[in-house]
């Protein structure tokens, strides 16, 4: 994400505790599990804080969500 010009990492997790936890092991398995659950994120990130006179923030990677692998690249 890019707020206020400045590059500001987002990081989706799922706690072990939940029963569909195993399911879920990259973007796409959230995707078929918990479909529109990344828009909805997206789309919150983006906005919430325009109620504060704020611009929307923006998204690089053509607002699609980085793979594991890509962030272990970018990360470490």
């Amino acid at each position: 994400m890019i707020d206020e010009g400045e590059l500001d990492w987002k990081i989706v997790a799922i706690s072990l505790d939940d029963p569909r936890a195993s399911l879920v092991n990259n973007v796409a398995d959230v995707e078929k599990h918990f479909p529109g659950t990344l828009t909805a994120i997206r789309d919150w990130f983006r906005d919430y804080q325009i109620p504060d006179g704020k611009p929307a923030n923006k998204f690089g990677l053509g607002n699609k969500a980085a793979s594991k692998v890509y962030l272990l690249l970018v990360l470490l």
